[in-house]
């Protein structure tokens, strides 16, 4: 065991070692070095600013029913996906347990950059590496009652300290498959750190049996705490009056979170439907990026042209472009046919629960395999993939044309939907009963 342990803390040293290099050219690796930069003066000043927490002290061998009544619970989160995982339970633990204080952590920039100033959120960090003395300085420091990590985030150091200082620590929404390392021979290392969690809620039935199949039984299937999200959000009625007045009286195809790839296609099958407007939302918002995409669209106009003049009529255009961020999920109730950018890249789709949650038909490309939601939605016959623009026409296509598929479709979506509501509940409900908040 030794030997895996020391393997790991090399590695863990070079993996520093090429951000540093890294962080010369890329952007999210600097932003991932400076994000840690004194994060121990850092969080303690965020600290000084909460009421009623918990003084920092040397660890002691207490029972977890003798510690803080104040205590914070921990949740982590490697980046933005993971985030919207975590986010139910957040939200959940905040309406029930108004007083506890969460301490939320991201391993990447990409998710704390976003979320930094959640407001859920009593304290929101960068995760320090996982080091020995990171992790006892971060625990001592922040004394949670509750570690909550999410979908697949496994720190040694901080899981091995979790343990040692008896702090319970659940994993939720997560997701398990034969080929991972848990499930070698040459995984033991690996499954030490299963064995320092109190709780797995799972996804899915497959990772159930693996993890049992390790004579891991602690387990429980959940389901993914996504669908909690996705449901609140489409309950919201948030109103987009330019959205809404460029979609009347006519069919509206959203295309979010696109790439280039997905844009040329997109131009290139607006030609072929008619009497059909087009409101694109880029993944990427750079301004040269985003000139780029109107420079394609001969009647095109963007978001914050009409937004910044009141005289401009968006209905005299055919392509609105959405040169901002965070109004995707709400601009997605307004469209007849929803297509998810991402499926001709490596990465693969985006979220393509958040349409379906408003029963919009979804299409997405080729790329999806790796998740499970997407595979699901097909085989309920809520959603279409393609493989080329030629099969991405015929099926917008059959959708405007077929009213009866049109219909079977959407309402497919929003039943796979609400079919899988309720792993907030489920989490919250093991919580309380297990008495693993004080507060």
């Amino acid at each position: 065991m030794w030997i895996y342990i020391l393997v790991y803390k090399i590695g863990i040293y070079f993996f520093a070692l090429g951000v540093r290099i890294t962080s010369l050219w890329n952007v999210k690796a600097r932003l991932w070095l400076q994000g840690r930069r004194q994060w121990q003066k850092v969080l303690q000043q965020k600290i000084k600013t909460l009421s009623n927490f918990p003084k920092a002290g040397e660890f002691e061998e207490t029972s977890q029913q003798e510690k803080n009544i104040n205590a914070p619970i921990w949740i982590h989160c490697a980046s933005l996906g993971e985030f919207e995982q975590g986010r139910p339970i957040i939200e959940a633990i905040k309406l029930k347990y108004p007083t506890t204080q969460i301490i939320l952590t991201f391993f990447s920039p990409s998710g704390y950059e976003v979320q930094k100033n959640y407001a859920q959120a009593d304290v929101v960090m960068y995760l320090p590496l996982d080091t020995s003395s990171n992790a006892k300085k971060f625990i001592q420091i922040i004394q949670p009652q509750l570690a909550i990590f999410i979908k697949y985030e496994f720190w040694y150091e901080y899981l091995k300290m979790l343990a040692q200082q008896k702090i319970p620590t659940l994993l939720v929404s997560a997701i398990f498959q034969q080929r991972h390392i848990f499930f070698k021979w040459y995984g033991s290392f690996h499954r030490y750190m299963l064995g320092t969690f109190k709780h797995f809620f799972v996804q899915n039935e497959s990772s159930l049996q693996l993890l049992q199949s390790i004579h891991i039984h602690n387990t429980s299937i959940a389901g993914d705490t996504r669908f909690d999200r996705v449901t609140h959000i489409a309950s919201r009625v948030i109103d987009l009056p330019i959205v809404e007045k460029f979609c009347t009286n006519r069919n509206v195809i959203v295309a979010g979170s696109t790439w280039p790839t997905d844009e040329a296609m997109l131009i290139q099958a607006a030609q072929h439907i008619a009497n059909t407007a087009w409101i694109i939302a880029p993944h990427e918002l750079h301004p040269s990026h985003i000139q780029n995409v109107q420079t394609q669209l001969s009647n095109s106009v963007l978001y914050s042209t009409v937004s910044n003049n009141k005289t401009i009529d968006p209905t005299t255009y055919t392509y609105l472009i959405i040169d901002n961020v965070g109004m995707l999920s709400s601009i997605y109730r307004y469209a007849t046919i929803v297509y998810v950018g991402g499926g001709f890249g490596k990465a693969g789709i985006h979220n393509i629960l958040e349409p379906a949650a408003h029963g919009k038909p979804v299409i997405f490309g080729p790329v999806f395999h790796q998740f499970m939601e997407a595979e699901a939605m097909l085989k309920a016959a809520g959603a279409i993939t393609i493989k080329n623009v030629n099969q991405f026409i015929t099926s917008l296509t059959y959708l405007l044309n077929d009213e009866m598929y049109y219909k079977m479709v959407s309402q497919a979506a929003k039943n796979y939907i609400q079919n899988n509501v309720g792993a907030t509940s489920k989490i919250l409900y093991y919580i309380e009963v297990q008495k693993l908040l004080n507060s």
